[in-house]
């Protein structure tokens, strides 16, 4: 639930033009501060943003990206994506003016000019009763164009507004003189005549949920599979399924395996192959099994020696010669009695992530169903075949194809990622347990190592992100599922975007 900072209306105004600042209110207590600069230094690193191209800062549109993110999590105010051009606190201001998402404190509302759609200076008086906070974001005003430039994040008190403030990126502003706050770069003296205007109150949304993240994929995997553990209620694995971490189809297809063998999906590579063996040296049964899925090119023959040395520990090798053939040795060892079969294709990841979480064997297919294929659909007997994506995954040929086994045959398929994900989460996950794990829609890693964990929790596997979860938000609504599960971290999905489809 997000935490209501209750902020005072601090009312200032300046003579030169115009900028929103965002600042925690003073009621903000000290560790509530420390974690908006904390959160504030991870999203948004300690650069310069040079709309402009001044300073030193080279990629100004992923530090855009990571600003709007983390404004995202702490205002709201950061739902808009910027132009290409980064104009962040233009874009923003209407934003500000409305109200929209956090709290905000005016320094002057007249000062905005709505016919415009910006902040200018002329309707500004000048109000030096501002003290910026830790935790503050400000937006500085620059020039007489009305457009507002620079944005910062306050990492320090300033009691006293003629002192200079830091901010994390490295800038400083500097004392006021003429009835303004004058701001300058680090690297760049002199450069002055940009002011503060107006301010919003930073309010850190909580998570209404809980989130499984790592430093990075293979740390996220491990965090998931505690996580596994945990709704188990075991200790550890009688098995673990380990998949290459660089890219998708084998991990895809060992989504109905890890079911199958109640295990875990880790995710490895040649660096993470002693991260890797320590954890399941230490969460694998005695006499478990590791099923490494691949072959030598995905899953190093390095690592298999490494686990092979664990005491009582078996190993299993899943590997074709290539992902098709690997897909239906994966099959072969799952087994496959539900009476259902997902056809995915196997060139890309993005409709097929939630379908590798329903609890149903996966196939993977290209351009036509191999002979291979066809033998294993038709050694399944009477089943119901459903193709996962729309004829730009899996093509109008191959569904020709299936249809001739006489089996019932649907597609399911939407609009989008998010939209099929949706879909194939109404599908096969009708009643619900009132849980649901959400997974980023913009990368396979986490969706991957989350599969069965939701399916753990009979859960759907949905697909959001930052900008986008407005489908997830239709499953949960229609599920009724209170319990939320987030795979990654905020620069994936954000605490905000979950809050908003939790109700």
């Amino acid at each position: 639930m997000r935490k209501k900072i209750i902020s005072y209306l601090l009312v200032f105004c300046m003579v030169a033009a115009i900028f929103p600042a965002f600042t925690a209110s003073a009621s903000a207590t000290s560790s509530q501060q420390d974690l908006l600069v904390a959160h504030a230094r991870t999203h948004v690193g300690n650069q310069y943003n040079t709309l402009y191209d001044r300073g030193p800062f080279k990629n100004r549109n992923a530090w855009c990206a990571e600003f709007v993110q983390h404004c995202s999590e702490v205002t709201g105010l950061g739902d808009i994506i910027p132009t290409a051009g980064c104009e962040l606190a233009t874009n923003m201001a209407p934003n500000v003016v409305n109200n929209k998402g956090g709290k905000i404190t005016f320094v002057n509302k007249s000062a905005y000019n709505s016919q415009k759609g910006r902040f200018t200076s002329s309707r500004v008086t000048y109000n030096a009763s501002y003290q910026p906070r830790k935790g503050d974001l400000i937006f500085f005003y620059g020039g007489s164009s009305g457009r507002m430039s620079h944005v910062g994040i306050v990492a320090e008190n300033c009691s006293n507004p003629t002192k200079n403030v830091r901010t994390i990126e490295g800038n400083v502003t500097g004392g006021i003189s003429s009835r303004r706050i004058v701001y300058e770069y680090t690297n760049r003296k002199g450069y002055t005549g940009e002011t503060i205007a107006a301010y919003v109150t930073p309010n850190y949304q909580a998570l209404k949920g809980t989130r499984f993240a790592g430093a990075d994929r293979y740390a996220t995997s491990l965090a998931i599979a505690d996580a596994l553990k945990s709704t188990k209620g075991i200790s550890r694995f009688d098995n673990i399924v380990v998949a290459y971490g660089m890219n998708y189809q084998d991990a895809l297809t060992g989504g109905y395996l890890a079911k199958v063998k109640n295990a875990p999906i880790l995710l490895v590579d040649k660096h993470k192959e002693a991260e890797i063996g320590n954890y399941i040296s230490n969460n694998l049964a005695s006499g478990g099994t590791v099923y490494l899925l691949g072959g030598t090119g995905a899953v190093s023959e390095n690592f298999e020696n490494r686990i092979s040395g664990i005491a009582g520990t078996n190993v299993v090798r899943l590997g074709g010669i290539d992902r098709y053939d690997t897909n239906l040795k994966i099959l072969a060892e799952a087994g496959a009695d539900t009476g259902k079969l997902l056809i995915c294709t196997g060139k890309g990841y993005a409709d097929s992530l939630s379908a590798s979480a329903a609890g149903i064997p996966v196939m993977l297919v290209g351009d036509a169903i191999t002979e291979e294929q066809a033998a294993y659909i038709e050694s399944l007997g009477e089943i119901s075949i459903y193709v996962i994506g729309g004829t730009g995954a899996v093509s109008d040929a191959v569904f020709i194809q299936l249809a001739s086994y006489g089996m019932p045959l649907e597609r399911i398929g939407g609009t989008d990622r998010y939209n099929t994900s949706r879909l194939v989460a109404e599908r096969f996950c009708s009643a619900g347990s009132g849980k649901a794990v959400l997974a980023s829609g913009g990368n396979f890693p986490d969706g991957l190592s989350g599969g069965p964990l939701a399916m753990a929790m009979e859960a759907p596997l949905l697909l959001a992100s930052t900008y986008d979860a407005s489908q997830a938000g239709t499953v949960v609504s229609r599920l009724g599922a209170n319990n939320i599960y987030v795979l990654g971290g905020h620069s994936l999905i954000s605490n905000g975007a979950v809050n908003r489809i939790v109700k």
